[in-house]
């Protein structure tokens, strides 16, 4: 079904244009999370496929994600900081504005829900990575001439 090759595309695209320097799909372990110009770093993977009349409901798992840097703690601050209340900002602009793209234009992909939730995380992986998952839900036309 090669629309969802076109939504992982197109997703892969308006994630580019809202600002992840690298959007990479599959397993997060396939990409060298160790390099610091990836961040900040998206990554699709899919959660679940289903066949319906007409077309499919394809759920991708998207995770935004950036470095932690311990370096930016402030000490003459009462609150140490570091710079996880930006990264929790940033990744969330982005897929704010990823999704109000797709909710003006559903010539685009249509979402089959009018909400995403925003999943925190922090302190994944080796180098210490925070941001959100969110689940998308988009409903694909079946394209396909014949099952043959």
């Amino acid at each position: 079904m090669i629309a969802v090759y076109n939504a992982v595309d197109k997703l892969t695209e308006e994630l580019t244009r809202s600002g992840f320097n690298a959007v990479v799909f599959g397993t997060i372990s396939d990409a060298d999370i160790e390099r610091q110009t990836l961040y900040p770093l998206a990554n699709i993977q899919i959660q679940s496929v289903q066949f319906q009349r007409g077309g499919a409901i394809l759920t991708l798992n998207v995770m935004g994600a950036d470095v932690v840097d311990d370096k930016s703690l402030d000490e003459s601050t009462k609150f140490k900081t570091d710079n996880r209340l930006d990264i929790f900002h940033n990744i969330a602009t982005k897929f704010s504005e990823v999704f109000s793209r797709y909710s003006r234009n559903t010539d685009i992909l249509q979402y089959v829900d009018d909400t995403i939730s925003l999943e925190p995380f922090e302190a994944r992986f080796e180098n210490v990575l925070a941001g959100y998952e969110v689940l998308l839900t988009l409903q694909l036309e079946n394209d396909q001439e014949s099952a043959c």
